[in-house]
C-alpha cells in the first residue's frame, strides 16, 4: 500500500513499517563507494545520494520537533515555505562529510521510534484530538518518514541503475 493510501494507522503499524521502509531504503546505497555517494548529479540534478540522506534526515528531525510541540498543546508555526526549507538544508549540509549525514540518519532513527511508542492511536490520527496545521499527525509522521523515502525513491533508484 502506498504511504499516500494510508488514511488511518495504529502506532504499532507504523513502527513497523518505519522499520521495514527504512530498512529497504538503506539496502538502496548499501555497497555504493563515497563518491558515488557524494556525486553531483546524483539522484537529482543538484543533489547527491549523501544530500537526499541529510535532506531526509532534516525533515525527519523537523517532524519530531513539530510533532512534540502539538502534542505539548502548542501551536505549530511554519516558520519557512517547503522549498526554502529545502535549500537551505541543502546550503548547510552540502559540505558535511558523508559519515556525519550517515551518523545524523542512523541517529534520528531510535528518535522517531521512541517518539511515536508514547503517542496514543487516537493522537496519531485524530486531527481533533491533536493536529498541526489541521491535518492529523499521521500526515507528518508519515509524510516525513517512509512516505518521504518512497517520493525520493525513484530518483535513487534510477540514479544507482545508471551505476550499473
Amino acid at each position: 500500500m502506498s504511504p499516500r493510501d494510508i488514511k488511518y494507522i495504529t502506532a504499532k503499524d507504523f513502527i513497523e513499517r518505519f522499520k521495514t521502509d527504512r530498512a529497504d531504503y538503506v539496502k538502496l546505497w548499501d555497497g555504493l563507494t563515497e563518491v558515488q555517494m557524494t556525486q553531483r548529479p546524483g539522484p537529482q540534478s543538484d543533489w547527491s545520494v549523501k544530500d537526499l540522506i541529510a535532506h531526509l534526515t532534516w525533515w525527519q528531525d523537523h517532524m519530531m520537533e513539530w510533532v512534540t510541540t502539538a502534542l505539548s498543546g502548542e501551536t505549530v508555526v511554519r516558520d519557512e515555505s517547503i522549498d526554502d526549507a529545502n535549500d537551505r538544508v541543502f546550503n548547510e549540509q552540502k559540505d558535511a562529510l558523508l559519515e556525519t549525514i550517515l551518523a545524523e540518519w542512523d541517529a534520528s532513527y531510535p528518535k522517531v521510534l521512541a517518539l511515536v511508542e508514547t503517542m496514543t492511536d487516537e493522537q496519531i490520527n485524530d486531527a481533533s484530538v491533536v493536529n498541526i496545521e489541521g491535518h492529523a499527525l499521521m500526515h507528518f509522521l508519515i509524510g516525513d518518514t517512509f512516505g518521504h523515502y518512497d517520493t525520493h525513491r525513484a530518483d535513487l533508484e534510477e540514479y544507482i541503475n545508471s551505476l550499473k
